[in-house]
């Protein structure tokens, strides 16, 4: 059989496996909002949009153009709070499983000039009122980009999510450097997310109060860390993300790079 292949199965399979767990996430049927004030719906719908916003899991050396193509899935393992997992139990007699996984499939390609450009997608799956979905695009510059040595990039990136009866989207914008030593290349970022978030109310048993929204925009600083390990058409990457808010998480990926 064809080694690709193999190796592609075994990418979609893992894939698959995350999905299903994602979409089993548990978080159950929206029942009671009266409780709820908009402080708690703000760190709600920040956990989830600030969690499932896209994260490149990428440094800031170019593909290139000798193929320059990337395939893989990476999981963001979201780290939520114990407010945010009291909040779940309050609305819909759910839980919140810590962490929570949020997987993606993803494609990367190298453009001339430096530039790169990527998609990622979750289809969405899952029971209903654990529904979970996902996708992204993103782009990046790097004016600076060495085969060994420091490199420097500029990155923009769009993202919406579904999980359970959250939507999300982000905005983000970022500046990172990483420094290629052979196979590895250790790298960090700086940057801004612009999330907007809503909860499904029409779904629920018993409404908001009146002076309550269910929807919000926030802004948040964040910076990250990762490591890439590049091994033949093999490579792996490891990232973790500080919020300013709090909502952190460390993410991994597995990918076939050309």
């Amino acid at each position: 059989m064809n080694p690709f292949r193999i190796r592609w199965a075994a990418l979609a399979a893992f894939l698959a496996l995350f999905s299903t767990q994602a979409g089993a996430a548990g978080f159950g049927n929206l029942e009671d909002l009266s409780t709820l004030d908009q402080d708690e719906v703000d760190a709600l719908l920040k956990t989830v949009g600030e969690g499932t916003a896209h994260k490149s899991y990428a440094g800031a050396a170019t593909l290139g153009l000798a193929l320059g193509i990337e395939l893989g899935v990476d999981v963001a393992l979201i780290s939520p709070s114990s407010e945010f997992k009291q909040l779940i139990t309050e609305i819909s007699g759910g839980s919140a499983p810590d962490p929570l996984p949020f997987p993606r499939f993803h494609l990367r390609k190298g453009l001339p000039g430096n530039f790169d450009f990527g998609f990622a997608i979750l289809p969405k799956s899952g029971n209903p009122g654990e529904e979970i979905g996902s996708w992204a695009v993103e782009a990046q510059w790097a004016p600076i980009s060495m085969k060994n040595g420091l490199s420097v990039a500029g990155r923009v990136s769009y993202s919406s999510s579904d999980v359970a009866y959250f939507s999300t989207s982000t905005f983000a914008l970022e500046g990172l450097g990483s420094f290629k030593m052979g196979p590895l290349e250790p790298y960090m970022g700086l940057g801004m997310n612009f999330t907007s978030g809503s909860l499904a109310v029409d779904d629920a048993t018993n409404p908001l109060p009146g002076d309550v929204e269910g929807e919000g925009t926030y802004v948040t600083p964040k910076i990250y860390f990762g490591l890439s390990l590049k091994l033949l058409i093999l490579k792996f990457v490891g990232q973790y993300d500080i919020n300013a808010s709090g909502n952190n998480s460390f993410g991994l990926r597995a990918a076939l790079s050309f």
